[in-house]
């Protein structure tokens, strides 16, 4: 009688953890992408992108990421079936320095500059690069389009070497 009632207080708990637990999959996507496709500062090779309530978190690696010269990564992101183009960059120059902004184009081509914290975390050692926001600075919640971009660029120029595909990705 004793191990069913330890049996069932387990079976309790774990249902009530299944029944209660964020959909995790539902709000981030991970990809891998074609390794050997530039050169290797900037050959991006797995991302994930995570499109929560709170905060939009892309996390790339990058095959040889080295921080001897100026470096750009940005994105793309525009909401599914939205068409203001939202547009992150972070630069790490040469000295460890990096910046981060929000901007991108209303649909009518207004230029935007979002006037959001933007965070950002090179990591030359291991090889990645964390972006994220709060999740309000893109004015519109659902779903988003997300494609990322790394190269030589100062944030006003730039010149772009990889480009991943685009993925859509919920917002859990």
């Amino acid at each position: 009688m004793r191990r069913l009632a330890v049996a069932t207080s387990l079976l309790t708990a774990l249902a009530a953890d299944i029944a209660t637990a964020a959909p995790a999959a539902a709000d981030a996507v991970s990809f891998r992408h074609e390794r050997g496709d530039a050169v290797a500062r900037y050959d991006l090779t797995r991302v994930k992108v995570t499109n929560g309530h709170e905060r939009l978190v892309v996390n790339a690696r990058v095959r040889d990421l080295r921080g001897d010269r100026t470096q750009i990564l940005g994105f793309n992101i525009t909401r599914v079936n939205g068409d203001t183009r939202y547009m992150p960059r972070t630069v790490r120059r040469a000295n460890g320095k990096t910046t981060a902004r929000l901007g991108g184009y209303s649909s009518d081509g207004t230029t935007l500059d979002v006037a959001c914290k933007v965070t950002r975390k090179w990591r030359p050692a291991q090889n990645t690069i964390k972006v994220a926001f709060a999740r309000y600075c893109l004015q519109e919640q659902g779903r988003v389009r997300v494609s990322l971009y790394i190269g030589a660029g100062n944030g006003t120029i730039g010149d772009p070497a990889d480009w991943t595909k685009v993925v859509r990705v919920t917002q859990g």
